[in-house]
């Protein structure tokens, strides 16, 4: 959801805005390949997931063909598939690629087997450090992540966060993070210095 982190490895992108996409929601079910500590529950980043009667607020842009190659590159582990999304401000229509989820381990090595080049990637990057399943349904979102695209949101404004809260989910695709939060925001590490956070947890 960050301008400027989308830069890093597509510096020439262009036409930054905000958008929605229908029927989509977030999970955080991937292990987050950056991290340091696989022993750990909190190590997971967030991907769009089909969800009926939910709407996901995000970033929209546009890259160079060029710079397509350094986005797999960097999102090499999502199913990168093209979903429908709606522009916040004008109401147009239009298609773009996606960081999606995957249902299962399964599918994800499965999806590999057809794309060479995000397989090559993923051994590059995953083999000498993690050799479990990169997808999976017990994990908890990376409080360092989290408090990132918390603070992107509450830059936006109070909508993107509390879309956040209440159309995203733990690895189980069942609890909600408002409701993970509720409970567990003032022990975790990087959140728990979100002093505005407390007063978006309270259901409407």
């Amino acid at each position: 959801m960050s301008e400027k982190d989308a830069r890093r490895t597509c510096p020439n992108l262009q036409n930054f805005r905000y958008g929605r996409v229908p029927d989509y929601a977030r999970v955080f079910g991937k292990v987050d390949s950056n991290h340091y500590d696989y022993d750990r529950d909190h190590i997971a980043n967030w991907a769009f997931f089909e969800a009926p009667d939910h709407e996901t607020l995000v970033t929209l842009f546009e890259i160079p063909e060029e710079e397509y190659e350094a986005l797999v590159a960097r999102e090499m582990d999502y199913h990168l598939k093209s979903i429908k999304f709606i522009e916040l401000e004008t109401g147009t229509v239009g298609q773009g690629i996606a960081c999606c989820a995957f249902k299962n381990n399964s599918d994800f090595l499965a999806h590999l087997e057809k794309e060479p080049l995000q397989n090559k990637l993923y051994k590059a990057r995953y083999h000498d450090k993690y050799r479990g399943d990169v997808w999976r349904d017990d994990l908890l979102p990376c409080n360092k992540y989290l408090a990132f695209v918390l603070s992107i949101a509450n830059n936006i404004n109070d909508k993107y966060i509390q879309n956040i809260l209440d159309q995203s989910y733990l690895g189980d695709r069942k609890t909600k993070v408002r409701e993970y939060l509720a409970k567990e925001y003032k022990n975790l590490e990087f959140i728990k210095d979100l002093n505005w956070l407390g007063s978006h947890l309270k259901a409407d």
